[in-house]
C-alpha cells in the first residue's frame, strides 16, 4: 500500500499546528507542563507516601528477620533438620537411650542393688571417731623412762660436768686460779714501779711519741711547763707556723688567743719588772702607737661613708667631683666649700667670686650663646614666638617603614609604606601636642598606613592617604590628654 505521509512530513505538519496554536492561544493560555513535559510542573500533584522500610523484629516488634547459621530456609519456609542440629552441636547425637553398667572399683557406673543393701546396713556416724585430748602414758608403748619421770638421772649418755672453778678477786703470785678482769685493769692503772714498758711516776725516759688530751702541770710557779723550745708544727726552719721561746734566730711567733686582749711588752732591764707595755690587740685591732712608714695600705671604705674610719687615697679620689655639675648640696660640698676656687678655674675667662658664683654675660644672648648650637636638656616655654624664618632638618628616607623622631621628613617610597608614630608620641608629656609634616614622593600608587597614633581621625577621608606618583603632603597632629590618652588628626593632600 502506498505511504500517504512519511515521518518527516508528519513532524513538519505537527510543527505547523503547534505554531498556529501558539499564535492562536498565546503563551499565557498554555500551562508550563505543556512545553516542559515535567511532572514537577503539574499542579495539584498527589501526595506520594515515603517508601516503606521493614522494621527489625524484636521481642515486642513484629518485623523482618534473617536466617541464622545451621537453619534451612526454602521458599520462605524455615526448617531445622538433623544436619542442622549436628552442625550446631558439633557432634552427632545418639538415636537410642544410653545404657550404663554397674560401678566397679576401677570403672564409674551405676550403683548395684547389693551395694545399696550394704550401704543401708551402715549405721549413722559409724566412722565419726573423736580422739581424746589427754590419756595416760601407759596407753603409749615404746616411751623412754625420762619421758615418764622427767628426771636428769634417767637420761642416757649424760655429759661429764667438771668440778666448780674458783675466780680470785685480787692478784697473787702463787694462785693458779683465774682472776677478775677488773682487778687486772686496776692493777695496770696503778703501775708506777718503773718496771716493764711503763713510765714510772717519779721519772724515766720516753723513747716513743706521746699523745695526750690534756697536760696538768699544777698552779704554782714551780710547776709551770718548763721547756726551752716549744714548736707548734715542728722546726721553724721548715714550717711557716711555729712558736719558739729562747730559740736563737727565730723571732716570728703565731698566737691563737681567746682572751679579750693581747698585751705586748718591751723589756728594758732584762727582768719582768722592767717591762713596758707598747700596745695590745683588742676587739678593734691594734691599740698602740702605730708607725706608718713607707707606703702603708688600709681597706678602702665604700662611697658615702662618713665615720672616723681612715680614708685611703682611692676613697678620696672617688669622693671628689670631677666637674662642677657633680657638686650638690646633698653631698655637702657647697656647704663645706663656700667658694669654688680650686675646683673651677674660670668660665669664659671669668673666675668664681668669693661665694663660688660665676657670672656669664653674653651680648644679646641673655646667657645663651647665639653663635653656635645650644642643647636644652629641660623643657623650654616660649610665651610669644615671633620668628621671621624657621628651618628644620628634614631627612630624606627610603624604605617600607619609618618611625620619625623629628617634626619634618621627606620620603621617597617604592611600595606600600607605614608610618610608626610611637617615638613622637613617647616624646609628648601629658597635656602636650605636636605636628608632624611629611612630603612623600613615589614612582606609582601605593597605600599609606599610620600606626601607634592613638585614636586616629581624618580631616577629609581616609582614602585621601593614598600615595600617587604626583606626591602627597601629609600633616599629623598628635595630642596627648592630661590623663595620657593619645589621639591624632591626619590631613593628606594629593599633589597635582
Amino acid at each position: 500500500m502506498a505511504k500517504l505521509v512519511d515521518l518527516d512530513g508528519l513532524a513538519y505538519f505537527y510543527s505547523k499546528i503547534k505554531a498556529m496554536l501558539a499564535d492562536k492561544l498565546g503563551k499565557n493560555d498554555v500551562a508550563t507542563v505543556a512545553t516542559s513535559g515535567s511532572y514537577n510542573d503539574l499542579s495539584d500533584k498527589p501526595t506520594i507516601p515515603s517508601a516503606y522500610t521493614l522494621p527489625t523484629a524484636s521481642s515486642t516488634i513484629l518485623g523482618g528477620v534473617k536466617v541464622g547459621n545451621n537453619i534451612s530456609v526454602s521458599d520462605g519456609t524455615i526448617s531445622l533438620n538433623k544436619s542442622n542440629v549436628t552442625s550446631a552441636l558439633g557432634y552427632t547425637p545418639p538415636t537410642s537411650d544410653t545404657v550404663y553398667d554397674n560401678a566397679t572399683t576401677t570403672t564409674a557406673g551405676l550403683m548395684s542393688a547389693s551395694d545399696k543393701v550394704k550401704l543401708n546396713n551402715i549405721a549413722d556416724n559409724a566412722n565419726n571417731y573423736i580422739h581424746p585430748l589427754t590419756h595416760p602414758a601407759s596407753m603409749i608403748t615404746g616411751l623412754a623412762d625420762v619421758a615418764k619421770s622427767g628426771s636428769y638421772n634417767d637420761l642416757a649418755d649424760k655429759p661429764t660436768i667438771p668440778a666448780s672453778i674458783t675466780i680470785d678477786s685480787e692478784l697473787s703470785t702463787t694462785s693458779t686460779n683465774p682472776v677478775q678482769n677488773k682487778v687486772i685493769t686496776e692493777a695496770i692503772a696503778n703501775i708506777g714501779g718503773g718496771s716493764g714498758n711503763y713510765l714510772p711516776l717519779t721519772g724515766g725516759t720516753v723513747t716513743g711519741g706521746i699523745t695526750a688530751s690534756n697536760f696538768q702541770t699544777g698552779t704554782g710557779a714551780a710547776n709551770y711547763f718548763q721547756c726551752r723550745k716549744f714548736r707548734g708544727e715542728g722546726d721553724a726552719n721548715s714550717y711557716y707556723h711555729a712558736i719558739d721561746f729562747g730559740y736563737s734566730g727565730h723571732d716570728s711567733v703565731d698566737f691563737y688567743e681567746y682572751d679579750p686582749n693581747w698585751n705586748f711588752y718591751k723589756c728594758l732591764t732584762g727582768t719582768k719588772d722592767g717591762a713596758v707595755l707598747v700596745g695590745n690587740i683588742n676587739g678593734n685591732g691594734w691599740n698602740g702607737g702605730a708607725q706608718l712608714t713607707g707606703t702603708p695600705t688600709a681597706p678602702t671604705a665604700t662611697v658615702g661613708t662618713n665615720t672616723t674610719q681612715i680614708a685611703t687615697t682611692a676613697f678620696v679620689h672617688s669622693a671628689i667631683p670631677i666637674n662642677v655639675s657633680s657638686f650638690t648640696n646633698d653631698a655637702g660640698y657647697l656647704t663645706q666649700h663656700q667658694s669654688l676656687v680650686g675646683y673651677v678655674k674660670s668660665v669664659n675667662n671669668t673666675k668664681p667670686d668669693s661665694n663660688g658664683n660665676v657670672t656669664i654675660t653674653v651680648s644679646g644672648g641673655g646667657g645663651v650663646s647665639t653663635s653656635e648650637s645650644n642643647t636644652w636638656t629641660g623643657k623650654q616655654t616660649f610665651q610669644k614666638m615671633k620668628f621671621n624664618f624657621e628651618s628644620y632638618n628634614a631627612p630624606r628616607i627610603s624604605g617600607a617603614t619609618d618611625n620619625p623622631s623629628s617634626s619634618v621628613a621627606v620620603y621617597n617610597v617604592q611600595g606600600n609604606f607605614t608610618l610608626d608614630m610611637s617615638t613622637l608620641a613617647g616624646l609628648l608629656s601629658n597635656g602636650d601636642a605636636t605636628v608632624f609634616t611629611a612630603y612623600i614622593t613615589a614612582n606609582g600608587s601605593y597605600t599609606l598606613s599610620i600606626t601607634n597614633a592613638g585614636t586616629l581621625k581624618y580631616a577629609g577621608s581616609a582614602t585621601d592617604l593614598a600615595i600617587t606618583a604626583n606626591g602627597l603632603l601629609l600633616n599629623i597632629m598628635l595630642i596627648k590628654s592630661s590623663s595620657g590618652v593619645l589621639s591624632s588628626i591626619a590631613q593628606a593632600s594629593t599633589l597635582s
